[in-house]
């Protein structure tokens, strides 16, 4: 389970942000450039809060470790599986039941494949990000804010 401490910015009907700050571990990852959302120093995420966070707490947040490394799989993998497959089945099947040339159709049969796994994989990945085992959650409230009774925790709309 990956786990990271953050601080409670919002809380409102439409759900909790966090911002957190980028661990030693983002240092190694390859996609550090885009997860920050709200600049250098902080990323921002949308999270459940089944605990109840209020506006300034100290959390932890954690994701599943398992369902991380589905989503990977599903979004680097798949497209490049399916580039593959197209590509050999261009070259040995399409190619020769045609009579063209084996290049040029296993190129064509290939990148049809790699992008239509893309389409997959944008119609897979909208449906696992409503799932509960696809989002972060708070497990645990490190440090409550202090309550100031001139604030409100709950933004709410109208």
């Amino acid at each position: 389970m990956a786990t990271e401490h953050a601080t409670v910015t919002v809380v409102s009907e439409e759900g909790t942000w966090v911002e957190a700050t980028p661990s030693a571990a983002c240092e190694g990852c390859a996609s550090r450039g885009s997860c920050h959302a709200v600049g250098e120093d902080k990323n921002s995420v949308l999270v459940i809060n089944p605990l109840e966070a209020r506006v300034g707490d100290t959390v932890v947040i954690t994701f599943e470790t398992g369902s991380m490394l589905k989503a990977l799989f599903l979004l680097y993998m798949v497209p490049i599986l399916a580039l593959l497959a197209g590509a050999c089945a261009g070259n040995w099947l399409i190619a020769p039941a045609w009579g063209k040339d084996p290049s040029v159709v296993s190129a064509v049969s290939g990148f049809i494949c790699f992008f239509g796994a893309i389409w997959i994989v944008k119609k897979t990945a909208g449906r696992m990000e409503k799932r509960e085992a696809y989002q972060p959650k708070i497990t645990r409230i490190a440090r409550r804010a202090p309550a100031r009774p001139d604030s409100f925790d709950t933004v709410k709309s109208e």
